[in-house]
C-alpha cells in the first residue's frame, strides 16, 4: 500500500481523527475514492505508485472541510517540511527547525467551538443529583438570595413521577424557609397526597400550562421587583445582552392582567399566552419561567429578573441598541446549552448550601 514505512503515518493520523470523531470511515472512504477516480480520469497509472499522494490528499481535504486547519495552514506547513528537507544533511533525519513554529494557528468554523464546548461540558460539568423534592426546595432557597420573595407571592413546582401528580412547597411559608420536608405532593386539583398543610391556591394555573404543555416538568413563577416594574409600565423584556440572550425570541408578554390566579380562567389565559416559549412576563404581576427541568426554570427565573433590571438601568441612560438576530440566536443556542445550565444551579445552590444544609432534609 505504502512505498516507505514512514508513509504510513498518513494512515495512523487519518485512524486516529476519526476516533477522535472528526470523521466516519464511510466519510473517509468516499473522499479517498474520490481522489482515486479524480487521478484515473488524469490517466495516471493504477499500479499503487502514487497511493500516498492520494491517501495524503484525501486527508488533507477532510480536514480543511472539518475545520481542523485551513488551506493557507496546509501550505505554511509543507514549506516549513520542504525547507528543512533542503537544509537537512544526507542520511539525517529531517525535523523542523527550532525557528519553525510546531504548531499552526488556524482559523476555525465557529461550529467547530461550539462542539468542542459541548463534548467538553458533557463530559466534565456536573448533573446534579438531588431529587426533584430537594430541587424544589433548593430554587425557593436560590431565588429567596436572589430578591425574588415577595413574602408568601410565587410558586415553584415541579412534575411528579407518577402522572397528573407535582411537587410543591406547603402555603404559608416563604422561600427561605423551604426544606424538603415541607415540599407536598398535590394532585392535578391541588389536593394533598403526601406532606402537611394545604397547597397554595395561586398554583392552579400551573396546571394549565402542564396540561397544554407535555415537554415542561418544573414552573417558576415570582413577584421580583425589576420583572414587576416592567410589568406595571406595559414594556415587554428587550434582551440586548449576551447574559440575557437566553430570552432572544423566547419570552412572552401578556399584556392585560388578568386578575389573582387561583381560577381556571387564568389559567387558561396564561397558558395561551406563553405558548411555545420557555419564559413570560405578566402585565401587573410578574414572571414565569417554565422549563423541561428545574435547574433551567431557575437559572432563568435568575436571569430575566437581571434582565429586567438591566432594561430600566439601560434606558434611564439611553436608548437600547438591538442586537443583530443570527447573533442573538447564536447566544440564546449556547447560553442555553444544558451542561452548562447545570453548572449554573450547582453554584447557586452551593452558596445556599453552604449557609444551611438542612434544607435538604
Amino acid at each position: 500500500m505504502f512505498a516507505e514505512p514512514w508513509q504510513a503515518q498518513a494512515f495512523a493520523l487519518a485512524v486516529k481523527l476519526s476516533e477522535q470523531g472528526h470523521f466516519t470511515w464511510k466519510e473517509w472512504a468516499a473522499a479517498l475514492a474520490a481522489e482515486l477516480k479524480a487521478a484515473s480520469e488524469r490517466g495516471e497509472p493504477d499500479d499503487g505508485s502514487r497511493y500516498y499522494e492520494h491517501w495524503l490528499a484525501a486527508l488533507e481535504r477532510l480536514v480543511t472541510s472539518r475545520g481542523l486547519t485551513g488551506t493557507a495552514a496546509l501550505s505554511e506547513r509543507k514549506e516549513a517540511w520542504a525547507d528543512a528537507y533542503r537544509h537537512t544533511p544526507h542520511g539525517k533525519p529531517v525535523a523542523l527547525g527550532e525557528d519553525q513554529p510546531m504548531t499552526v494557528t488556524t482559523k476555525r468554523p465557529k461550529e467547530y467551538y461550539h462542539q468542542r464546548s459541548s463534548a467538553e461540558m458533557d463530559k466534565h460539568l456536573l448533573e446534579a443529583s438531588w431529587s426533584a423534592r430537594q430541587k424544589v426546595a433548593l430554587t425557593c432557597r436560590i431565588l429567596a438570595e436572589e430578591g425574588h420573595e415577595s413574602a408568601l407571592a410565587g410558586q415553584i413546582s415541579s412534575r411528579a413521577d407518577k402522572p397528573g401528580t407535582y411537587w410543591m412547597l406547603r402555603f404559608g411559608l416563604g422561600f427561605d424557609e423551604a426544606s424538603a420536608s415541607n415540599v407536598q405532593l398535590v394532585d392535578d386539583d391541588l389536593k394533598v397526597l403526601e406532606g402537611e398543610g394545604m397547597a397554595n391556591p395561586a398554583n392552579r394555573f400551573h396546571l394549565w400550562i402542564y396540561r397544554n404543555r407535555p415537554e415542561i416538568n418544573c414552573i417558576v413563577h415570582t413577584h421580583p421587583p425589576y420583572c414587576s416594574a416592567l410589568s406595571i409600565i406595559g414594556e415587554p423584556l428587550e434582551p440586548a445582552h449576551m447574559d440575557t440572550s437566553m430570552f432572544y425570541d423566547d419570552c412572552a408578554w401578556l399584556p392585560e392582567w388578568p386578575g389573582v390566579p387561583i381560577g381556571d380562567e387564568e389559567g387558561e389565559i396564561i397558558s395561551n399566552a406563553i405558548g411555545n416559549k420557555r419564559a413570560i412576563l405578566l402585565a401587573h404581576h410578574g414572571q414565569l419561567c417554565a422549563c423541561k427541568t428545574m435547574e433551567e426554570a431557575c437559572v432563568l427565573a435568575i436571569f430575566i429578573e437581571r434582565a429586567a433590571r438591566m432594561q430600566l438601568l439601560a434606558r434611564s441612560a439611553g436608548t437600547i441598541k438591538k442586537i443583530k438576530p443570527e447573533l442573538a440566536k447564536e447566544a440564546h443556542d449556547y447560553r442555553l446549552k444544558p451542561k452548562a445550565i447545570g453548572a449554573t444551579f450547582h453554584y447557586f445552590a452551593r452558596r445556599v448550601l453552604r449557609k444551611d444544609a438542612e434544607c435538604l432534609k
